[in-house]
């Protein structure tokens, strides 16, 4: 309980929020182990498993980076309006997941013209929700930086904030469209990592890295501003962000353009 003791002081919904999302996890495991139905040649419950785990993880994150905000911009008037809404959003997120793997329907990609056609695109506007938050927290870290004691952390920890919410909008908004097939569960689980199609067109790869912006460029700085000069390590904490948020972009047009996926993504497995 230390940790997550620990996560509950610096921000106690987005804990308990996480904590909750991720007690599903077991349960949806068992799920799994008990009911054979498959959708895309996949067990039914194998996506809110995967989202759930995404979720819970991406909630305790939020907790752990508000230590990196000023007092002022915790108890703003914006954040806990967005604290509020994300709470919101977890709840349509989870319900929606849950309630088509009951039935063994397609959550995403749905297109039988049915309540869940209607709820995928509605699913994405509370997705915005979701990376909302991690955009407030990043411009408030951003905005305390020079109040840190890792200041290079703590522009990396705001930019990577940040990304998530700018790539994440941009690679995962086509996704919902109609008018084009960039997921690729229509034609089932592929090749690729997390079942990616490795053939034209699969969005979802830059989606991921998009989304876990807020891992990567801190983690990437973690070391670094540890030891570099203060200058120095904003500096390069700025210039990994901006070389990350290349890389996603560069494989969304890729792929949007019907490029295939590099090498480097095709699953082991």
């Amino acid at each position: 309980m230390g940790i997550f003791g620990a996560l509950y002081r610096r921000h106690r919904t987005y804990t308990i929020i996480g904590l909750t999302i991720l007690a599903f996890v077991p349960f949806i495991f068992a799920l799994m182990q008990i009911d054979g139905r498959m959708t895309d040649g996949q067990n039914v419950w194998l996506k809110p498993l995967k989202f759930h785990i995404s979720l819970g993880t991406y909630s305790l994150t939020l907790a752990f980076f508000s230590a990196w905000m000023s007092e002022k911009g915790r108890n703003s008037f914006i954040q806990r309006s967005v604290v509020f809404l994300f709470a919101m959003a977890m709840i349509f997120e989870t319900i929606w997941l849950l309630s088509a793997s009951a039935q063994g329907i397609r959550s995403h990609f749905n297109d039988d013209g049915g309540l869940y056609t209607i709820l995928y695109p509605i699913s994405g506007l509370f997705a915005i929700v979701l990376v909302l938050a991690a955009l407030v927290m990043g411009i408030s870290v951003l905005r305390a930086r020079k109040e840190a004691n890792n200041e290079g952390l703590a522009e990396a920890i705001g930019w990577g904030l940040v990304l998530t919410f700018v790539l994440t909008i941009i690679s995962a908004s086509p996704l919902t469209s109609p008018f084009a097939d960039l997921g690729g569960s229509k034609s089932g689980y592929n090749d690729g990592i997390f079942g990616w199609r490795m053939d034209g067109g699969d969005l979802r790869a830059a989606h991921f890295l998009g989304t876990h912006a807020l891992h990567v460029v801190p983690a990437i700085m973690l070391l670094p501003s540890l030891f570099l000069p203060k200058v120095l390590s904003v500096n390069l904490s700025r210039l990994v962000a901006l070389a990350y948020a290349a890389v996603v972009l560069w494989l969304a047009r890729l792929v949007m353009g019907g490029g295939d996926l590099p090498e480097i993504f095709r699953s082991p497995f």
